[in-house]
């Protein structure tokens, strides 16, 4: 563990920076924040195990800086064909034009 001058911590931010710092080095961050952006449903795993392991990758990097509509993007993109259309479907022809809280909501 590396050593915090004294005093160092006295907001939530320098909490959370020196949180990360401690646990997270560049190779680690870039290795998490990359499987979170390259998601991909896998061929036998269900939709929902799906959506489970994405939020999981989301947990294990919290600082990886995407937003909302971007993450939701980067999970449909990374889903089967046929979920895709799905979802599409019963978002009137573009899951992409959901407000986040319905998009959310509908997977």
């Amino acid at each position: 563990m590396k050593q915090l001058k004294a005093g160092f911590l006295k907001t939530w931010r320098s909490i959370k920076i020196a949180f990360l710092n401690n646990f997270y080095d560049d190779a680690k961050f870039e290795e998490l924040r990359n499987k979170l952006s390259t998601f991909t449903q896998g061929p036998i795993e269900a939709f929902k195990a799906a959506w489970v392991r994405f939020k999981e990758y989301q947990r294990d990097c919290p600082h990886h800086g995407f937003n909302e509509v971007q993450l939701l993007s980067t999970f449909f993109r990374g889903d089967d064909w046929r979920y895709q259309m799905a979802l599409d479907a019963t978002s009137n022809g573009n899951f992409n034009t959901r407000y986040s809280a319905d998009a959310i909501a509908l997977i």
